[in-house]
């Protein structure tokens, strides 16, 4: 799922991504209690991204993830979580969108006349992908 929401988020918006631009994946945060990884971070800027699957729904794993959180965010890491719903729903993944660039202080491009018509042609190829994991 990280992966597929890299492909959403940073892919180019001419064919069909939100283009965000100098994220790294699998990007390691120094922490208080060592390195961290986080699922997709924009370095110079202190903004990351986190999947959270639908394995986080239980109170001791949302405990756990809330703890490793709250190192990221002491080592001066904004976090935003990502959820299924997130990339599944349109609407959803517009908002997300739209929070990423607030906490990045970017303004979102005009977009390419055909915009709109790519990002669903990219959406509608991945959830095929998205569905398989709709059992998390």
């Amino acid at each position: 799922m990280e992966t597929i929401m890299a492909l959403l988020l940073f892919t180019p918006q001419r064919i069909g991504g939100a283009g965000f631009e100098g994220a790294r994946l699998n990007y390691r945060v120094m922490t208080s209690d060592g390195p961290k990884l986080v699922d997709a971070a924009f370095p110079g800027l202190g903004v990351g991204l986190e999947y959270k699957g639908r394995a986080y729904h239980s109170i001791e794993a949302s405990g756990r993830d809330d703890r490793r959180q709250n190192r990221l965010v002491g080592a001066g890491m904004t976090i935003l979580n990502v959820w299924y719903e997130d990339l599944a729903d349109e609407r959803h993944l517009d908002a997300l969108v739209h929070d990423i660039a607030r906490a990045l202080g970017v303004r979102l491009r005009c977009r390419r006349k055909d915009y709109e018509m790519q990002r669903r042609l990219l959406h509608h190829r991945l959830l095929p992908s998205i569905r398989q994991f709709a059992g998390e």
